[in-house]
C-alpha cells in the first residue's frame, strides 16, 4: 500500500510537470498582473490537495460498492458500518489531504518559478534539476515495478510448489470419516473397515486418532535405544490401525508395517526424519514404554518421511503408534483404488448405514482438507496480483506522462529534424533512447532490492523454491515493452504532426 501511495505521488509530479507547458502562459500572465510567486505556488498546492480529497471521496465510495465482494474473497468478516466511522473517515481524508500537499508541492514549485517574460514570448525552458528530479522519479517507479513483478513470480512459483509438491502419500481418492459421538456403535468400526477392504474398488481402510490435515499429537518422552540407553527425545506420534500406511499411499523404507498375521498392541513405526536425527538406523533395537512405563513397545520398521498439514512444513521425528480401539476423536481412512468413485462411495454408504444407523455419512476428501490448508497462500498471491496490477498501471501512467512531457519539450526539435529529412525511426531512437537507460538503471538497482525481499519472503517456508536469474531479470523486457507502446505512439504523433506549426514561432 506504501508502493501504491508513493507511485500515486511521484505520478501526479510527472503529470502535473508534463502538463506545465500548458500552464506556462497562464502562470505568465498572472505574474505579469501582479500575482506573487507565493500565491501562484498556494493554487497549485491547494489544485493538488482538492483533486487527492476527491479522488479519496471516489475511492470511498468505490470500497462501499465493492466492500462485501472484498468481505468475501478475504473472509476477514469486515464491518462496513466500522469502515465508515467518523474517525476512519477523517483519517482517510487526512491522508488524501497528505498526499495531495506531497505531491503538489513540487509541481507548485516547478510552475511558479517561471519567468514571465520568456513564456509571454513563447519561450519555454525547464531546468537541469528539474529533469533530473523526474528523471530520479521514473527509475523509483521502475524499479518498484521491477519489484512488484518479480515478488508475483515468486510468490506464484512457492504457492504452486507447496500445493504440488509430493507429500508423501496419495491424497488423491483418500476419503476421511470421522467416528459418530456413539461409543457403543463405534464398536462396530472394526467389521466396518474389515467389509470396507473387500469392497471391489477399495485399496484398503484403517483407523486413525488423527487427521492428515496436520493437528497431531508432539512432546518429549524417553526411548530405549540399545546402543545409548534410554534418552529423552522431542518426537510426535498417531495412534493408527493395522493397514494405515497402505491406507495412505505412503511407503516403508525398511522393515515392515503392522501386518495382521503378527499383531501386537505394543508394535509402532518410527519415520525416516527420527532416524536420521537421533541415530536409529538400527530400528529394531529402539524401544519404548510408553509414557506410563508400564508397556513394552517394539519398533517394526521405519516409515518414508510424510507431510501431515501444509507441505512445506519440515519433516518432525514422529512415531506411529499401531491401537486399532475406535474411539469418538478416532477417523476411518478409506483409499479409494480406481476412478470410479461415485459407486465406491455408494457401497460404503450403504455399509455405514447398516454399521452405524442414525449418524449421517458424513465424509471429506483429504485432497480438498489439503487444499483449504493453503486458502491463505492463494489469497496473499491474489491480493499481491490484484495491487501489484495497480501499481504497474500508476507506473505505466507516469511513463507516459513523463514521455508526454518530454515529447512536448522536443516537439520543436522533432520538427527541425523533420525538415532536415529524418525518418520516423530515427526520432522513435532518439525518443527511446533515455528510456531504455533509465530502466537499465532501475534494474539494477532493483534487482538487489526484488532479491533480498524474495529470499526474506521464502525464509519463512522450510520446503521453499530456489531463487532463479530469469525471475529478477524478466522485468526489464516487460518494462522494456510498455514503454515501448507509449514512446511509439508518441513519438508517431509528434512525427506525424505538422512541422510548420511547431516552427511557426521561431
Amino acid at each position: 500500500m506504501l508502493f501504491l501511495m508513493a507511485m500515486s505521488c511521484m505520478n501526479y509530479i510527472n503529470m502535473a510537470t508534463a502538463r506545465s507547458v500548458d500552464r506556462a502562459l497562464d502562470v505568465g500572465i498572472k505574474k505579469a498582473l501582479g500575482s506573487s510567486q507565493v500565491s501562484i505556488m498556494l493554487q497549485f498546492v491547494i489544485e493538488a490537495v482538492l483533486l487527492a480529497l476527491f479522488a479519496g471521496i471516489v475511492a470511498v465510495l468505490l470500497c462501499v460498492l465493492l466492500f462485501k465482494t472484498y468481505d468475501d474473497i478475504t473472509g476477514l468478516g469486515l464491518s462496513l458500518s466500522q469502515f465508515l466511522s467518523l474517525s476512519n473517515l477523517m483519517t482517510y481524508f487526512g491522508l488524501a489531504a497528505v498526499v495531495g500537499l506531497i505531491s503538489g508541492s513540487y509541481p507548485a514549485l516547478f510552475l511558479s518559478r517561471f519567468k514571465p517574460g520568456a513564456v509571454l514570448k513563447g519561450k519555454f525552458a525547464t531546468s537541469k534539476k528539474g529533469f533530473l528530479l523526474r528523471k530520479s522519479l521514473i527509475i523509483v517507479q521502475y524499479a518498484i515495478s521491477s519489484v512488484l513483478i518479480t515478488s508475483i513470480i515468486v510468490i506464484a512459483s512457492q504457492t504452486h510448489f507447496i500445493k504440488n509438491k509430493d507429500i508423501g502419500y496419495a491424497k488423491e481418492g483418500l476419503i476421511e470419516i470421522p467416528m459418530p459421538d456413539d461409543t457403543d456403535l463405534n464398536q462396530n468400526a472394526g467389521s466396518f473397515i474389515d467389509q470396507v477392504r473387500l469392497m471391489p474398488r477399495i485399496r484398503s481402510a484403517a483407523l486413525s486418532h488423527a487427521g492428515m490435515d496436520g493437528y497431531h499429537s508432539a512432546g518429549g518422552t524417553e526411548m530405549n535405544y540399545a546402543k545409548n540407553g534410554p534418552e529423552k527425545v522431542a518426537i510426535s506420534y498417531i495412534y493408527v490401525g493395522q493397514e494405515y500406511v497402505k491406507t495412505i499411499g505412503a511407503e516403508m523404507a525398511d522393515g515392515r508395517s503392522f501386518d495382521p498375521k503378527f499383531l501386537n498392541d505394543y508394535t509402532f513405526l518410527i519415520n525416516e526424519t527420527a532416524v536420521e536425527k537421533y541415530g536409529w538406523e538400527a530400528y529394531e533395537q529402539l524401544k519404548w514404554s510408553g509414557w506410563n512405563k508400564d508397556k513394552n513397545w517394539r519398533c517394526i520398521g521405519v516409515v518414508q518421511d510424510f507431510n501431515m498439514g501444509e507441505s512445506y512444513k519440515e519433516h518432525t521425528p514422529m512415531m506411529l503408534l499401531y491401537n486399532n480401539d475406535p474411539n469418538i476423536d478416532s477417523k476411518i481412512y478409506i483409499g479409494i483404488a480406481n476412478k470410479n468413485l461415485a459407486g465406491a462411495l455408494l457401497d460404503i454408504r450403504a455399509l455405514w448405514e447398516e454399521k452405524f444407523p442414525g449418524h449421517d455419512f458424513d465424509y471429506v476428501f483429504v485432497e480438498d482438507q489439503l487444499n483449504a490448508l493453503y486458502e491463505g497462500e492463494d489469497l496473499f498471491l491474489d491480493l499481491v496480483v490484484l495491487l501489484g496490477s495497480i501499481i504497474l498501471l500508476v507506473t505505466v501512467i507516469g511513463i507516459v506522462g513523463l514521455i508526454s512531457f518530454t515529447t512536448e519539450l522536443r516537439r520543436k526539435e522533432i520538427a527541425l529534424r523533420k525538415v532536415s529529412g529524418a525518418r520516423i525511426s530515427d526520432i522513435l531512437s532518439l525518443l527511446s533512447r533515455q528510456f531504455l537507460m533509465l530502466m537499465i538503471m532501475a534494474t539494477l538497482f532493483a534487482i538487489p532490492l526484488a532479491y533480498w525481499l524474495s529470499e526474506s519472503w521464502l525464509s519463512n517456508f522450510a520446503l521453499r523454491i530456489e531463487s532463479e536469474v530469469w525471475t529478477h531479470l524478466i522485468a526489464l523486457p516487460l518494462c522494456i515493452l510498455f514503454t515501448a507502446l507509449a514512446v511509439g505512439h508518441h513519438a508517431l504523433k509528434a512525427a506525424m504532426s505538422n512541422s510548420v506549426e511547431a516552427l511557426r514561432m521561431e
